[in-house]
């Protein structure tokens, strides 16, 4: 069925991608390549930035200031 097929194919998409890329690798762009390689599970991130001379921190470095 149409829901089985689904289930298959998520969790064994990036795999099958990642092989397929491979094996056509003067084939494919840079960009398939950077893609086959899955999602990235870590992100930037800041506890303040400034913005036309104001400053805005995160509420738990917000917080940690008296004023």
């Amino acid at each position: 069925s149409e829901s089985w097929v689904r289930n298959k194919h998520m969790p064994s998409f990036n795999e099958w991608l990642k092989n397929r890329i491979a094996r056509l690798q003067n084939l494919s762009s840079e960009t398939l390549q950077w893609l086959s390689q899955g999602p990235k599970w870590s992100a930037t991130t800041w506890q303040g930035y400034d913005i036309n001379g104001y400053t805005f921190h995160t509420v738990k470095q917000d917080s940690k200031c008296t004023v």
